[in-house]
């Protein structure tokens, strides 16, 4: 048994751990982050016609910031940080980072699928079946490429990001007008669904229900499970089953010579939920709809980057979202590597720690505080208090 004394010892060492600065030099290193954009820019010829700032460094420097950028009235005060301290360069204008974006969607693509591989490799076992996730997100914006439509549970300008993950792993992506239904991404992103989907399950939410459409995932060997509408109704009632404090309806529904399977669950309260699946256990079923809560999560994740649009161009708002996936995937594919748990906060407040090391005008949590008002004021503000 451990003394008091070593527990306290253990969880003094912990702590110190755990508010420890991390130097991004050394994330970079540890993932190759230099290497792989460097390579990707020289393949996709990105540093053509450049004068000052290579492209590389650009792209670098983005991905950086979005992994470390705590707020968005300090994005310019920590990419000009990032330049003089990790990337020790002059820091290139607003209107040199944009006109860069269209040279930078192709190698950031290749950038992403490049971690995306690695990650998938590192975290999932290599015989482990695949369980795809779609789902899509409105982002509220008034670009040029924005329409009105049913964009965060209100009509308004706005885009659409479609994320498809493979074993929590974002794989592919696609971006769409506001006014597009969610249905459509099945279409957008069918060859990625089909490449990846071969004996896989695809677990969607009740915004994708399309008979047709999801008949075709099945003849193409792609099995699903989508939660279906509460006025869904079965044309073929099977059998009843019960286990423990709830019970399950299972109907057949026959559509162009599919049969898919619809399990209506009740509890003892007599509340209803409906799930529309391809397979036949339904409590299978009900575990791996509940896997689908994986890409809320990454969703949730992207908002914690502090996921913004770094321009009003089309290509802006793809470079964007390479951007905070690629960060999203560095951050994971460091603390895989260095087997240290996975927390967003905590690696940025790492990252900041050594970044702002030395610049004390710069605090995070005492930036409006009275402690930081103390710090500021000047001597006559002192005297007339």
């Amino acid at each position: 048994m451990p003394t008091p004394q070593e527990k306290q010892k253990k969880t003094n060492k912990k702590f110190s751990r755990k508010n420890e600065s991390l130097d991004p030099r050394k994330l970079t290193k540890k993932v190759k982050l230099n290497q792989i954009v460097a390579k990707s820019t020289k393949e996709h010829h990105a540093e053509k016609y450049v004068k000052k700032h290579k492209r590389a460094d650009i792209a670098k420097a983005l991905i950086l910031t979005a992994a470390i950028q705590p707020e968005r009235g300090t994005y310019t005060a920590t990419m000009e940080a990032i330049y003089r301290k990790v990337i020790q360069a002059e820091t290139p204008s607003p209107s040199t980072i944009s006109r860069s974006m269209s040279r930078l969607v192709d190698p950031l693509w290749q950038v992403f699928k490049y971690y995306s591989t690695k990650l998938d490799r590192n975290l999932v076992p290599r015989h482990a079946t695949k369980i795809l996730v779609l789902d899509v997100k409105g982002i509220p914006t008034k670009i040029q490429i924005a329409e009105k439509g049913y964009v965060k549970d209100a009509i308004r300008k706005g885009i659409k990001l479609g994320i498809l993950t493979v074993n929590g792993v974002p794989r592919d992506f696609k971006v769409s007008k506001g006014n597009r239904h969610d249905v459509n991404f099945l279409d957008y992103l069918r060859d990625s669904i089909g490449k990846e989907g071969q004996g896989a399950v695809l677990l969607l939410d009740s915004g994708f229900i399309d008979i047709a459409r999801l008949a075709e995932l099945l003849k193409a060997g792609v099995g699903f499970v989508c939660r279906a509408r509460s006025n869904m109704m079965g044309d073929e009632f099977v059998e009843v089953k019960r286990f423990g404090d709830f019970e399950v309806e299972v109907w057949m529904k026959h559509v162009s010579g599919v049969d898919f399977r619809l399990f209506i669950y009740r509890d003892r309260r007599g509340s209803e939920f409906k799930i529309l699946s391809s397979l036949c256990d339904p409590i299978l079923v009900l575990r791996l709809y509940r896997v689908r809560w994986s890409i809320e999560i990454l969703f949730r994740r992207l908002a914690d980057l502090g996921f913004r649009l770094l321009g009003r161009s089309l290509e802006a708002v793809v470079v964007s979202v390479l951007v905070f996936l690629v960060a999203l995937l560095v951050l994971r594919l460091y603390a895989t590597l260095a087997r240290r748990a996975f927390c967003v906060p905590c690696l940025r407040r790492r990252l900041l720690r050594w970044l702002f090391k030395f610049d004390f005008w710069y605090d995070v949590r005492a930036r409006n505080s009275a402690r930081l008002r103390r710090i500021c004021m000047d001597a006559s503000e002192v005297l007339q208090k």
